[in-house]
């Protein structure tokens, strides 16, 4: 949650899930039938466990949820996130106006301000 870079883990988890064909998993796309029902839930535990190993464990905890599909998790990290996004806007905006240089040098303290401000760019 710190790192705001939510943006960049989904795109690489979405491509992920693409070249593997499992996509449906996660876009809602896909569903079980009777006849499919068994190898259905297998891949999307497999998608499941894609996503838990994805994510800090401070995520985890809040989004793990008993029998819920890999699709309920996307949805649930999705809100986590976009839900938060005003909040962290403002806490980005407060850190950037009070930080101050103290003993840093001048390029660090550019560096700093540059790994602050980015997550704003997504």
């Amino acid at each position: 949650m710190g790192k705001l870079n939510y943006d960049k883990w989904r795109e690489l988890f979405e491509t992920h899930c693409l070249s593997f064909g499992v996509l449906g998993h996660i876009d809602g796309s896909s569903s079980a039938t009777p006849a499919t029902a068994k190898e259905w839930k297998e891949r999307d535990g497999l998608v499941k466990m894609w996503i838990y190993g994805t994510i800090s464990e401070s995520i985890l905890d809040t989004v793990l949820k008993k029998n819920a599909t890999a699709r309920d998790l996307w949805l649930s990290i999705e809100r986590l996130f976009r839900d938060n996004k005003e909040a962290r806007a403002l806490q980005l905006e407060n850190d950037l106006r009070t930080m101050v240089i103290g003993d840093l040098s001048v390029h660090d303290y550019c560096a700093k301000l540059k790994t602050t401000a980015s997550p704003r760019q997504h």
